[in-house]
């Protein structure tokens, strides 16, 4: 849809990245978290206090990486949510919806 100053904008491409697309990212993005988050036991019982130690920090950074997984993939999906309103907004302008 181009208008006075050439800006054009291609919604049908536009609608499937923000309807199809992202949100594919988002899962795909999001996929790991449970996997990440799934700890085994992590009391340390029967193991060395620095087998301990490294085993709690590596549970640490798992779930360091986990939140920001979720994070970026709830990033994504408000992204596509944004673009699919301004898509709708778009289309009443020009008549389409």
């Amino acid at each position: 849809m181009p208008n006075e100053s050439g800006f054009r904008l291609r919604l049908k491409e536009a609608d499937k990245a923000a309807r199809t697309s992202l949100p594919a990212a988002a899962a795909a993005i999001e996929h790991p978290v449970k996997a990440l988050t799934d700890h085994v036991d992590a009391s340390g019982h029967g193991r060395s206090a620095a087998a301990t130690s490294a085993f709690q920090h590596c549970t640490w950074l798992a779930d360091h990486v986990a939140s920001r997984q979720a994070h970026a993939a709830q990033v994504v999906r408000d992204t596509a949510d944004a673009l699919a309103a301004i898509i709708d907004v778009y289309r009443q302008a020009d008549g389409q919806a």
